[in-house]
């Protein structure tokens, strides 16, 4: 008996419906950062059409975000599979390769990718983005550097790298340049940990009542942020700012503590650096 083909034929439209309404549900949600909501949905796609290359990317995205490395690093080999050339799914596997502490696994395959490139500028600057961020975990700031200026010249609209720049300056105490880039990077992405970053520079600057304003404004950020910045959501006393390059410390602001006394703002800030605790200074001021 054969089948009835009309059916059939119906049967998958209908499925392919479902999973462009999905899709489109799912962008939406990634637009917005609610990776939680647009990785459900991403799921619900994959399980319909299953041989997507774009999806599974954006499925390993979400989980990159989530931090969910082994998830992502699947979802990221499967869109592999389906095209061993897809530079997006190259690039997202080498993020999160270096997030999983494989740095030099990630620039071989950035290494991969670049050869594959062509000179779409968007790509081109993820591309260097990844390969400063690689470095930075490799403790190489020098090269990061210079992959990060790199990847300002093919996208200067673009904001990750700057960002990631005004960390590197921050570490070596070029604490305006760092602001400056940090409020760049703001006003290009609106990304609630530069807002943060910038509350930081203001505090070692000096601004305190820049540094009380931002720091009174933190529960404003999504709960998103707060993961990015090592505080979980509704944390409204101590502020825990992880500075850093997509998921690893380059250093750190361990506590910021501001409060009312007297009609004016004291914030009490204690500076952690690498080499530990021992090397802990404080810095504390009162503004009217």
């Amino acid at each position: 008996m054969l089948p009835d083909w009309n059916y059939v034929r119906q049967v998958q439209g209908e499925r392919i419906v479902l999973a462009n309404a999905y899709l489109d549900m799912a962008n939406r949600r990634r637009a917005e950062r609610d990776y939680a909501a647009a990785q459900a949905l991403y799921q619900k796609v994959v399980g319909i059409v299953p041989h997507d290359k774009v999806v599974w990317t954006c499925l390993g995205e979400c989980w990159t975000n989530l931090a969910k490395y082994a998830r992502a690093h699947a979802c990221y080999q499967q869109a592999l599979a389906c095209d061993p050339a897809f530079v997006p799914a190259l690039l997202g596997l080498a993020e999160c390769t270096t997030l999983q502490k494989r740095p030099k696994r990630a620039l071989k395959l950035l290494k991969r990718a670049e050869a594959l490139m062509d000179d779409e500028p968007a790509a081109n600057a993820q591309l260097w983005v990844a390969q400063g961020n690689a470095c930075m975990m490799l403790a190489d700031p020098a090269r990061a550097e210079r992959a990060y200026r790199r990847a300002m010249q093919f996208k200067p609209d673009y904001y990750p790298p700057y960002g990631n720049l005004g960390n590197i300056l921050c570490e070596r105490g070029e604490h305006a340049e760092a602001r400056r880039l940090y409020e760049k990077a703001y006003a290009m992405g609106g990304d609630p940990v530069m807002g943060m970053n910038l509350g930081i520079q203001a505090l070692l600057l000096g601004d305190y009542v820049e540094g009380w304003r931002r720091y009174a404004a933190r529960g404003t950020w999504s709960s998103g942020a707060s993961r990015a910045a090592g505080a979980g959501p509704g944390n409204r006393r101590i502020l825990s700012i992880y500075v850093a390059s997509r998921g690893w410390e380059t250093w750190c602001i361990s506590s910021v503590t501001c409060r009312r006394r007297n009609g004016g703002c004291v914030v009490s800030c204690w500076r952690r650096r690498r080499a530990g605790p021992d090397s802990q200074s404080s810095l504390a001021a009162r503004t009217r």
